[in-house]
This record gives structure tokens, C-alpha cells and sequence, in this order.
């Protein structure tokens, strides 16, 4: 049983986010970056909708699925603006632990909210520093069959285990971007850095009964590369990105990070 509860946290730990990456500390990533567009002028408010396809893996388990995010940007400045990000995402996957394979499903639902500083913009280029506030729910689900010795019967049985787990990460998130216009389209590297903790409530049900736990999820990092490609005649970009987690924690506490490649397109308007 501490084998599956533990497993069932790992695994929830992983699936987030988002977010959302793997035991080194940096990656090149495909995915979009969480503000709306490469640059932005005083008093215009700018959105960004996308699809992405999200494909997470590490030792022992891969998870793919898909999800929409939504982008609104206030610009206060020709410097200064602010933005708000909101998304939901489903995918399984599987997850093998000591001789037993699990079968996943995960609910992501993420948040941020981004303050944005653009100290260059001209014709040609633009740079944005940006950052602020993260916050990640996440449901979860993990059943896999094990074999039981059944003392009424005096005979091994097989049984479906399932875990079910909530999570709440929370934590900050900051980054740049540059975009470079060439000819009608914009060419826009950035690099993102997040910092999350949480906690984790999961119950078990079994052939030996049920039984429910909360554990803290300990701080980790993750670093993201990826590049934008934005066809302004059409309003719409095409994004990739790789983001890799480092591992944290110790013990039944313990993350042993993960990686997470997201491909996005995206319509500006």
C-alpha cells in the first residue's frame, strides 16, 4: 500500500503542468510562451487562444493528451502591461512500478498571471521581461490489477487497485522573449524559469479496503526553451517547446522529474 500511495503522488506530481520536464535543469522545448503575443503598444488589449498537444515522460510512465489555453494582455504603456492565462487539460498514459502497469488519467487546470516589461521594440525587434504568480490544480486517477492472497478462499486473487489524487502547485514563473520580424512573419525565441510547490490528497481502494493521505509537495524547478512562429497576415503561430524539471525532495516525498514536450497553434486576435 505505501507503494502505491507513493506512486500515485509521483505520479500526480509529474503530470502537472503544466508545466508542464526532467531530471536536468534546462531543455530545448515546443510550446508557446505564456504571454500573447512578441510585442505589444500602449492602450491595445491583445488574446491569444490555443490548441496544444502535451506529451509528458519519465521513469517508468508517459502520459499524452491535449488542451485549450486562453491569453488576454492589457497594455498600460508602450513598457508596461499585464496579463492573465487560463487553460484545461486531459491526457493518459501508463505507469509501471515494481511488476505492476497502471493506467493513467490526469486533469490539469492552469493559471498565471504575468506582469510584462518591454525596454526595446522597434520595427525590426522587440523584447519582453516578464513574470508573476502560478497557480495548478490537477485530478488524477491510477488503477492497475494485482494479485492477492485471499485467506476465506486459500487462493490468489486478482484485484484492481485505483488511486485517486488532488493537487494544488503553486509557486512563480519569469522569463523573456524576443521577437524578430522577417518579411510577414515574426521569429520569436524565449526562454521561462518556475518555481512550484504544492500538496497532494489521494484514497486508495483495493481488495483490503480504502484508506485516504495528504502529503506536501516539496519545491522544484523547471526550465523551458522554445520558439514562436507568428505568420501576422493570418494572426496565427505555431509553437514548440521542451521543458525539463529538475528532481527534488527525498524519500516517499520524493519527485524524480520529468519531461514535458507541448506543441501548440494559436489564432492572435
Amino acid at each position: 500500500m505505501k507503494r502505491l500511495f507513493k506512486s500515485g503522488y509521483f505520479f500526480l506530481y509529474l503530470m502537472l503542468l503544466s508545466s508542464s520536464v526532467y531530471a536536468a535543469q534546462s531543455s530545448f522545448q515546443i510550446s508557446p510562451p505564456p504571454i500573447a503575443t512578441p510585442e505589444f503598444d500602449a492602450g491595445k488589449v491583445d488574446k491569444k487562444f490555443s490548441a496544444t498537444y502535451v506529451g509528458i515522460s519519465g521513469t517508468g510512465f508517459d502520459l499524452y493528451g491535449a488542451g485549450v489555453n486562453s491569453i488576454t494582455r492589457t497594455a498600460n504603456s508602450d513598457m508596461t502591461a499585464l496579463d492573465l492565462s487560463f487553460g484545461g487539460f486531459i491526457m493518459s498514459g501508463t505507469m509501471v512500478f515494481g511488476t505492476s502497469k497502471g493506467d493513467l488519467l490526469v486533469m490539469n487546470v492552469p493559471f498565471s498571471v504575468n506582469f510584462e516589461f518591454q525596454p526595446v521594440k522597434n520595427e525590426n525587434i522587440a523584447l519582453i521581461l516578464f513574470g508573476g504568480p502560478m497557480v495548478n490544480f490537477g485530478l488524477s486517477s491510477l488503477s492497475y490489477e494485482s494479485q492477492y492472497y485471499n485467506p476465506f478462499t486459500n487462493r490468489t486473487t486478482t484485484d484492481t487497485t485505483t488511486s485517486s489524487t488532488t493537487t494544488l502547485l503553486y509557486g512563480v514563473q519569469g522569463g523573456a522573449q524576443l521577437g524578430i520580424k522577417a518579411g510577414g512573419f515574426t521569429i520569436s525565441p524565449f526562454a521561462m524559469f518556475q518555481s512550484q510547490q504544492g500538496t497532494a490528497s489521494t484514497t486508495t481502494s483495493s481488495a483490503y479496503g480504502s484508506s485516504s493521505s495528504s502529503i506536501s509537495i516539496p519545491a522544484f524547478t523547471s526550465t523551458s526553451y522554445g520558439l514562436d512562429i507568428l505568420y501576422r497576415p493570418w494572426n496565427m503561430t505555431l509553437s514548440s517547446m521542451l521543458q525539463e524539471a529538475a528532481k527534488s525532495g527525498s524519500g516517499s516525498n520524493s519527485n524524480e522529474g520529468f519531461k514535458t514536450t507541448i506543441i501548440s497553434l494559436s489564432w492572435n486576435y
